[in-house]
């Protein structure tokens, strides 16, 4: 699990070129790996509006009911977060 602390605006990019990473090593299209890196900047920026200490975990996967590529959980803590499974993407989704 790769996790990332959001407590200021430049975490937002951290989180961003992680989830980018992390979807690139796996395989994964560079429109998933954009549709991706788009919901955690979007949920970062949530987390960081919020107020207080929060972050997000990337999680590898196993492949789902639909596909037997990996996928990536996205989650979401701190204070107050909205519910926090945001993507679960498999290489192989359009």
């Amino acid at each position: 699990m790769l996790t990332t602390e959001i407590k200021k605006p430049g975490d937002i990019a951290v989180a961003r070129r992680e989830a980018t990473a992390l979807a690139a090593h796996l395989g994964f299209r560079r429109s998933d790996q954009a549709q991706l890196a788009a919901a955690v900047a979007a949920r970062a920026l949530d987390l960081l509006q919020d107020g207080g200490r929060a972050s997000l975990s990337l999680r590898v996967i196993e492949g789902g009911a639909t596909s037997t590529e990996p996928g990536i959980e996205v989650q979401a803590s701190g204070r107050n977060p909205r519910p926090n499974t945001i993507a679960n993407l498999a290489s192989d989704e359009s």
